[in-house]
């Protein structure tokens, strides 16, 4: 690993990984109320993932679905900024 303050080529553009992480947050969440496949999420999937996107909205049902199934409770999903006692 070098000592300068590159980003390396594997982990994608800052820019680019956080508009990632907050397109599945927003999917998340539209998919816990029940509108994972309105007008919305279908053109920010396209915009983000170009002709993959239909696999890769699948994909994420998918690993959302493997996640409920594992988990030993059931999934809460908290309004942005909120915090979900556990206890």
């Amino acid at each position: 690993m070098s000592d300068d303050n590159t980003i390396p080529e594997w982990a994608g553009h800052p820019a680019e990984t956080e508009t990632g992480w907050r397109l599945l947050i927003r999917t998340l969440r539209r998919i816990a109320a029940g509108r994972q496949c309105d007008d919305l999420t279908i053109r920010e999937f396209d915009d983000a993932f170009g002709d993959d996107a239909a696999e890769v909205f699948a994909t994420f049902c998918t690993f959302l679905r493997a996640i409920a199934f594992a988990s030993r409770g059931k999934i809460r999903i908290a309004h942005p900024g909120s915090y979900i006692d556990a206890g």
